[in-house]
Formats: C-alpha cells, structure tokens, sequence
C-alpha cells in the first residue's frame, strides 16, 4: 500500500509562502518534479526497499522546491531526505523531461551540509579509508605482491578502498587475469592507494572532496593512464573531479583494458549458465551494457541469462549514494531484492562487475531467508578461464574436461 506523496509536515518548519524580498528563487529541476505525478516512482530503489512513496524521487525533489520557494527552512529532517538517494540514475531514465535527480539531490546536499543542516556527521563518510590513507597503503601491500611495484610504470592499478579493505581478491583476480593476458605495462604505486573520494562527494562534504580529488589528481599526474578496479572510482575521477573543478587523471575501468584482448584470445569456455547484473556506476553512469555482456559470452560459451530488469532498467543493489551508510538496513532489502531477480531467473549464479556491488551483494546475502545465490565478481571467472586464478594454481584444467560449479571467492 502506497505511503503519503510527501514527507510528514511536522518534519518541517513552515515559512511564508512569498519568499523573502530580494531573495533569488532557482527553479528548473525542482519545478518540474514538484508537479509531476510520480512518474518514476517505480524506479527508485530506494522507494521500493522502504515500500514509502514518501522516498520517492517526486518526493524528494519536492522537499528542494518547498526550500528554493522560500515554504521550508531546512534543518536536520528536511536535510535527511536528500541523502535518502543511491545516484542510480534509474529515475533520469525514465524522466520525459531528462531530470538529472541524483545530481540536483547531491547539490541540495552540499548546500545544507555546507550550512551545517547534515543529520550526520561526518565521520559517517570519512570511515573506510578516506581519511585513513595508511590503512590502504598496508592492505595494498599485503595484496599486490613487491614485483608489481614499478615506479617506471606508465599505468598504474587504482584498486580501490572497497576492493582493498573488503574485497581483495578482486585485486588479486584483476593481477591474475593481466598475468594471463600479458598485461605488463600496469604497475602498482604506493600514491594510487587512497580511496577516490566518492564518499565526500556522497556525503554533502563538497570543500573536502574538492581539496581530496586535487591530491588524487597530483598524485597520479606522472601516469599515462590509471587503471581502476572499481567503476565508482573510474567515475568519480572521470566524472565528479569536474564538478568541484578538479580536471582528473586519464581513467580507464580494468574491463575496458582487458576486454579485447580476452576477445581475442581462444580457449575453450567455460560452458557455464550465469546471471548478470548491471552496476549503476558501469551501466549508467559510465554507459557500459554490452562490454560485460560480450567478456561472458566469449569467456563461459553462451549469453548470461538477463534478470527480468536489465540495462538501463536495472535496480540498483543499494549501495551507492552512501546509502548504505546513512541507511544499511534498508540498502540491504535493496541488494536482496536483486538476488530475488536472479533467482527468479532461474540462476543460482549472480555476477557483478562492480567489487562496490559484489561486496554490498554478498553481504545482504548472508542474512537469513536471503535467497540462495552465489554472487560472483567478473574478474574472478576470467581469472579462472585464463587458468590463473591466483588461489587455484595449475588450474587449467578447470577450463577443459569435467566442469566445476561457478563459485564465488571463499564459497
């Protein structure tokens, strides 16, 4: 049963329905959601996980009409209702109208985080490794192995915090998949383990994501090209360092370096069936449907199976926005909804390109009553086809004669 259209009144603090005498009204986005008629409600995932169309994109974009029209002053409960929003995008492609949702919600967020109206603080979006720098230097270097530190190195491997901290095997299943292709020219550097920043930019900490991205950018200048992990990280350098005037280093996701040289290459596949799922950050954030797509068919002999919802109308896991941070319970109904799909497709096998997604996947998964899908991370199948899956020496033979089930990192 749906919820009330807007957030309670009694959140707010009401003003003069005239804004102040020389105040500047901004209209645009906000007028054109305030009147329309939720046309996008059943994108949002984060309306569908909390079952509130008070959550909904309509809703929220409202809470900023209300706020540029001079009808609300914002404070901590209007504020939360700006971060209720993973930037998946799924909303702008459904708009008529090309509403950009995700970034007009950021943009409230900065403002009155700037104006000290965040219901969070900040350490909420600093935790993880942002600023934290040591803790990554560590996990990197008990990751990647010394001989991949090259300080000659024209491409350097921009892992990741996620990947670092919670999913290092997808480090080592990126390693391992460039050792079978003979990629040599990609290094590892001590200045490439920081986190991107996206955090901050989620977090409404705008001043301190601009002042991060620049050390990012300085950092990584000498390098021809960085190589990340991570499709959020690709798009924050290539995306959201612009926003806050920061010109970023020249980015690339390691599927995009890999993928035609796996194309090339003939082996025998692996002959197995697996769902995909469309990261936001990959799909529609960096326009990446068919690249993913193309990698497993070559590499397992046949198509993935499509979840009902896919390309551009895939859900969001939940994860992104910092959505899992300010609301993790709801997030994770979000990334069981997806193993739903997968299920419902009839695969046991769920795989991701993103390690943001398979770790928030593979979390919500473990909770009781979660559907039983084993999630799995693209690079970890190359890795595997390639016969140089790090953890699995001389398994080749996997490849070829008797097939083993399709399983994830420790399963």
């Amino acid at each position: 049963m749906r919820g009330p259209r807007t957030p309670a009144t009694d959140t707010l603090e009401p003003r003069s329905a005239t804004p102040p005498s020389g105040a500047e009204v901004r209209r645009g986005p906000y007028d054109l959601c305030a009147f329309c008629p939720d046309l996008c409600l059943d994108r949002c995932p984060v309306a569908e996980a909390t079952g509130s169309s008070a959550l909904s994109p309509h809703a929220k974009m409202l809470s900023g009409w209300w706020w540029t029209h001079g009808l609300a002053t914002p404070g901590p409960d209007l504020a939360r209702l700006a971060f209720q929003c993973t930037g998946c995008q799924a909303c702008h492609e459904a708009c008529e109208h090309g509403v950009d949702v995700a970034d007009a919600l950021f943009r409230l967020r900065a403002e009155w985080t700037a104006a000290g109206h965040s219901p969070y603080d900040r350490t909420l979006f600093t935790g993880g490794g942002v600023e934290a720098p040591e803790d990554l230097i560590r996990a990197q270097a008990r990751v990647i192995p010394h001989r991949f530190f090259v300080p000659e190195a024209q491409a350097v491997l921009f892992a990741g915090c996620r990947a670092l901290l919670d999913h290092p095997q997808a480090v080592r299943d990126v390693l391992a998949v460039f050792r079978g292709l003979d990629i040599e020219f990609v290094g590892a550097a001590e200045a490439a383990a920081v986190c991107c920043g996206y955090p901050l930019y989620a977090g409404g900490l705008w001043d301190d994501f601009a002042r991060h991205a620049r050390r990012v950018s300085d950092s990584l200048r000498r390098y021809r090209l960085v190589v990340a992990v991570s499709p959020c990280c690709a798009h924050t350098m290539r995306n959201l360092f612009p926003v806050v005037g920061v010109e970023g280093p020249r980015v690339t996701t390691a599927l995009e370096l890999v993928a035609p040289l796996v194309m090339r290459m003939k082996r025998e596949p692996l002959g197995q069936a697996v769902a995909y799922h469309d990261s936001c950050f990959l799909g529609r954030l960096l326009g990446l449907y068919s690249l993913p797509r193309e990698v497993l068919g070559h590499v397992l002999g046949m198509p993935p199976i499509e979840l009902r919802r896919a390309r551009e109308e895939s859900p969001c896991c939940g994860a992104g926005g910092a959505w899992d941070r300010v609301a993790p319970a709801e997030a994770a109904v979000a990334a069981r909804r997806v193993l739903a799909l997968a299920e419902d497709a009839g695969s046991n096998v769920l795989v991701t390109a993103s390690p943001d997604c398979f770790v928030h996947l593979n979390s919500a998964g473990k909770a009781e009553g979660s559907p039983a899908v084993n999630v799995v991370d693209l690079f970890h199948l190359l890795a595997r086809w390639l016969g140089s899956d790090p953890e699995r020496a001389g398994a080749r033979g996997d490849a070829r004669g008797r097939r083993k089930p399709i399983e994830g990192p420790g399963s």
